[in-house]
């Protein structure tokens, strides 16, 4: 059996794609070939595998084809009810559209599930991240800061948490400090297409 006919194997090929597509800006077509093979993992090789739908998902909401996207995500969600990335999206998606209450309801879900699975007291880093972007949307950096301070304090290796902590210090308008925090940021991951 050839590993093209591995939906893990395929879906890592889309994922490896889709980091190259991003780090490079290279076109859109791209872009299908990576959804092809997506499509294929999940609909052809195994349909019960919803990493592949995740992966889709993310990509799909990276570029702005939300009703697809967010119909993936949903997909993902009855294969894998406790999938935290599934759940996140959503988040980040409900605070895109300005549904603060969404997403505030989707990050109070994230900490249940994070709860039950390590049985911490402490908030999610998902949940973190949801709501400190809602918190960043609605022009409030320091509380935004407080949300990603508790995820940095336990994951301090975690992009995401660190590339919104330099846009928090953007709203701060205080352009030296911003520099600082790019620069840092860009230390520990050079090239990096979080955001």
């Amino acid at each position: 059996r050839s590993s093209m006919d591995d939906a893990e194997t395929v879906t890592e090929l889309a994922r490896a794609l889709r980091i190259r597509a991003r780090l490079r800006g290279e076109p859109g077509e791209h872009y299908q070939t990576i959804v092809e093979l997506l499509s294929r993992a999940h609909q052809k090789l195994d349909r019960f595998y919803w990493p592949a739908m995740l992966e889709e998902a993310e990509l799909l909401l990276d570029k702005s084809n939300v009703a697809q996207g967010i119909e993936a995500a949903t997909e993902v969600l009855r294969y894998n009810p406790s999938c935290a990335e599934a759940w996140k999206l959503m988040g980040v998606w409900s605070v895109r559209s300005l549904n603060y209450a969404r997403a505030a309801g989707i990050a109070d879900h994230l900490d249940a599930l994070d709860q039950r699975l390590t049985g911490s007291a402490a908030s999610s880093p998902y949940a973190d991240i949801v709501r400190a972007r809602a918190r960043l949307r609605q022009d409030d950096p320091d509380l935004a800061d407080l949300y990603l301070s508790a995820t940095i304090d336990r994951y301090p290796n975690m992009p995401e948490p660190l590339a919104l902590e330099c846009a928090t210090e953007s709203l701060r308008y205080d352009p030296r400090r911003v520099e600082q925090r790019l620069a840092a940021f860009d230390e520990r991951f050079p090239g990096s297409p979080v955001a």
